[in-house]
């Protein structure tokens, strides 16, 4: 991917850069921020890297993760940074511990840059890479401003893990241009024994309390060939004596593992309660869903992030009864419209 003259000499002239990764729970969120951090101190640029979200297992266990500082984003000094690259997310409430884009807006960045291939993305900043067809931001960074021919087999290794995490392992979302990178990456040294056991192999048994009890708790509805879960967090933790973050990682296989793959059930919801209202997370199966997750938002009156097959919504309220009829009514309608 080609990007502006004007991006790529921002980047190269810059000699203090403030990296954000937005909530990383995935693969290529990490992968992306720490493989392009290590580039570009390697360059000779001083570079900090902070994400404002608690990283789960086995995420944390990536190479160079210990140059990840957890801190309070919306407390950091934007104007002491030549440069602030914003990773893998399409809006500013991303990168923050906040409910929305209003809350945080970057106040003080002088240059700010988005790295992003989601098709929400809302074009937040001054400056932007963006390739909603690639796979990863992985793949976008390696397409503009890294080659490959320059990593070390560290960074190899974070590029291909961001590869195989947004691609679940080269099972969908990804084209030749994709595989190509991964084999420059491997040829390069990219650990990919260590990552397909530590990600694909290697769950936790609190991992498996919560996926049997998300089975236990979904519901179909045949007619329209979709599923749903509900979450109540609090009851949950009680109930399976388990932490905020286990229940992240057991619902991380849930959404990708089992919503995807049941026969006769196109797509899968699953309703998180917030201080909003609920946060709809969406997995759809590429090759039986006619439908996108913007789609399916805007006959809800919200905006959807992500991907079109992988991603969410904010729906304002709390009565849940009135919001599953309400996505009910709205899949029935994009049905009958395809």
């Amino acid at each position: 991917m080609k990007i502006s003259r004007k991006v790529k000499q921002l980047i190269s002239d810059s000699k203090s850069v403030l990296i954000l990764v937005s909530r990383p729970i995935d693969l290529d969120c990490l992968g992306s921020g720490i493989g392009l951090a290590s580039y570009l101190r390697r360059g000779g640029k001083k570079v900090d890297l902070y994400s404002a979200f608690g990283i789960p297992s086995p995420v944390d266990e990536l190479p160079l993760f210990e140059t990840v500082t957890k801190d309070k984003v919306t407390d950091l000094d934007f104007g002491g940074y030549d440069l602030v690259i914003a990773i893998d997310g399409g809006n500013p409430r991303q990168f923050a511990q906040v409910a929305s884009d209003e809350e945080f807006n970057f106040a003080g960045v002088r240059n700010l840059l988005n790295i992003d291939h989601h098709e929400g993305n809302l074009h937040f900043s001054k400056f932007e890479i963006w390739d909603p067809q690639a796979s990863s931001t992985s793949e976008v960074i390696l397409g503009s401003i890294v080659e490959t021919e320059s990593l070390d087999k560290n960074e190899a290794t974070l590029f291909y893990a961001g590869l195989v995490g947004d691609t679940g392992n080269f099972k969908y979302n990804f084209t030749s241009h994709t595989l190509d990178l991964a084999s420059r990456l491997l040829n390069k040294g990219a650990d990919q024994e260590f990552i397909i056991d530590k990600y694909f192999y290697h769950n936790k048994k609190s991992d498996f309390r919560v996926f049997s009890e998300a089975i236990r708790k979904t519901e179909f509805n045949e007619d329209l060939g979709y599923s749903m879960l509900v979450i109540d967090e609090k009851e949950w933790k009680k109930h399976l004596k388990v932490r905020h973050s286990d229940i992240e990682s057991g619902i991380y296989l849930y959404k990708n593992l089992f919503m995807r793959a049941i026969q006769g059930i196109k797509m899968g919801f699953l309703l998180v309660k917030t201080g909003k209202g609920y946060f709809v997370q969406y997995r759809g199966n590429a090759y039986r869903n006619s439908f996108s997750i913007f789609d399916i938002a805007e006959e809800m009156d919200s905006t959807g992030q992500g991907h079109a097959n992988a991603g969410g919504f904010l729906i304002k309220g709390d009565d849940l009864e009135a919001i599953t009829k309400k996505l009910e009514r709205a899949i029935a309608k994009l049905s009958d419209e395809k």
